[in-house]
């Protein structure tokens, strides 16, 4: 009996048989990708000795998360990263992909809560960006979903508070508004 392929087995099969040109390609609405993303992907085979296939998995990372863009020198830092870490399967590549953004996501939310200077309830909101990942991103099926925390006590507060300068701009009371 056969069974379906998984996601990731399928992107791992596509990514050893194809050519990154291709898959540079396939990301571009099958137009030809223009001369300078080829230079770059040549240099990270001819000069960076990655595998094609981890060069794929770099291509499929770089053009979702910087929105179909091809930026040389963020290619280049992680194209010298895997060559320090001898990464040579797709497999591998996703997984320090995959360590190295959660790696991000932690600093950066560390970074956050170490800033320590009064924020204006704007700030707290966020700047609205939603961070693209490639769809192999997705937690693999045995691992467990983490649950969203509940929003801090301070951020309802915060909203509390604005809710009442609302309001008294407005000349209204709280009373009035909710009867």
């Amino acid at each position: 009996e056969k069974r379906e392929l998984t996601l990731q087995e399928r992107k791992l099969r596509y990514w050893a048989q194809t050519s990154p040109i291709d898959v540079l390609r396939e990301l571009s609405g099958d137009r030809e990708p223009p001369p300078s993303d080829i230079e770059i992907v040549d240099s990270l085979i001819l000069q960076y000795g990655l595998e094609m296939e981890v060069v794929n998995v770099l291509i499929d990372y770089v053009m979702i998360t910087k929105n179909k863009r091809m930026p040389r020198k963020y290619i280049e830092t992680i194209a010298g990263h895997w060559q320090r870490e001898n990464i040579r399967t797709a497999q591998e590549a996703m997984d320090l992909a995959r360590k190295g953004h959660d790696d991000y996501r932690q600093w950066k939310d560390q970074e956050e809560k170490k800033s320590s200077s009064p924020r204006s309830y704007k700030q707290k909101q966020g700047t609205g960006r939603v961070e693209m990942l490639p769809d192999w991103f997705e937690p693999l099926e045995d691992k467990p979903k983490e649950q969203a925390p509940p929003p801090p006590k301070e951020d309802e507060e915060d909203l509390e508070e604005a809710r009442r300068r609302v309001l008294q701009k407005l000349g209204l009371d709280d009373k009035e508004v909710n009867s």
